[in-house]
């Protein structure tokens, strides 16, 4: 199992429901990788290019519909898509195999009316 955790180096993340229990989803990733439950990768977003962001707001994507969850309502604003994605919000994709092209899930998502936080997605590896 992979990990990719997306952040932005110059912002710090918005308190929102979908950052809840961040500074403890990022304790519980440390010990995730110390553990080896899961190879982790951390992924500063500032160093991406527009199209590189687009494309991995796209794989998330393409995993919220598979599982039949919305992401879009939660990383993007009014004029742009994935504006907050990996930025003032975090994501983490899950990839079930290492060498997989796609996650099999994003985080966070909402389910319903439930919001799935990094820290909830964490939790249940």
């Amino acid at each position: 199992m992979e990990l990719k955790y997306y952040f932005n180096s110059n912002m710090t993340p918005i308190e929102a429901p979908a950052n809840a229990g961040h500074s403890e989803a990022l304790k519980l990733l440390n010990d995730i990788e110390k553990k080896g439950k899961a190879k982790v990768e951390r992924i500063d977003t500032v160093n991406l290019s527009e199209a590189e962001l687009f494309e991995i707001y796209s794989q998330a994507g393409k995993a919220a519909v598979y599982r039949g969850y919305d992401i879009a309502g939660l990383f993007r604003g009014a004029r742009r898509r994935r504006l907050w994605f990996g930025s003032t919000i975090p994501a983490l994709l899950v990839y079930e195999e290492d060498d997989s092209v796609y996650p099999t899930d994003t985080y966070p998502h909402k389910e319903g009316d439930q919001m799935k936080t990094i820290l909830d997605g964490l939790l249940t590896l």
